[in-house]
């Protein structure tokens, strides 16, 4: 693990996290974990999970949003710029080698929607592993406790199955439910 924050391994580091993170948003955050905390040492995991939700709150990509949070920490306003500009590299050129072969493949191409697929089907999964990581870590004491995961798991399956409900009731819904099993878990203490 190094500590020493150069422009190259700024560059290089945030070149590797833009590839890495296929899918975006929640999707990348074990990419960054592994690249800054874990490789580099420049964040510990707690504090990038903190910069995430910050970079979250902020319209944009969250993938550049994040990469000019941690590149301005690291190293201010040079930093900030390149980190976003390297983080959005590897989607800029893959994007453009798309574009210029697309034209060339036959309409309803069956490799490229399996591919796509694929693709598709590994992002459920690093969204999965990242929302589990951070329950793991950042959760309240009470998130540990199987009523609270019976309620997500609830609230997941009844997504998946397609209800027309909008996720402002789900968060509604999801708020209400949890401060009551908070408060019927502190009637019950001593």
């Amino acid at each position: 693990m190094e500590k020493r924050v150069t422009y190259r391994a700024l560059a290089w580091s945030f070149f590797r996290v833009g590839a890495g993170a296929f899918g975006g948003g929640w999707a990348s955050l074990p990419v960054f974990a592994a690249e800054l905390a874990r490789r580099r040492g420049w964040f510990a995991e707690e504090e990038l999970a903190g910069m995430f939700a910050l970079a979250q709150s902020v319209p944009g990509v969250i993938l550049v949003n994040f990469a000019v949070l941690a590149g301005g920490r690291l190293k201010g306003r040079t930093g900030a710029v390149l980190a976003g500009t390297m983080a959005a590299m590897p989607a800029f050129l893959l994007i453009l080698g798309v574009a210029a072969a697309y034209g060339r493949l036959p309409e309803g191409n069956a490799w490229l929607r399996r591919v796509l697929l694929g693709l598709q089907t590994g992002v459920v999964a690093l969204i999965a592993a990242a929302a589990v990581n951070l329950a793991r870590r950042n959760a309240p004491a009470g998130w540990k406790r199987l009523p609270a995961w019976g309620m997500a798991v609830a609230a997941l399956a009844a997504a998946m199955l397609g209800t027309d409900i909008p996720l402002w009731m789900w968060l509604v819904g999801g708020a209400a439910g949890g401060a009551a099993w908070e408060r019927l878990a502190r009637r019950r203490k001593p």
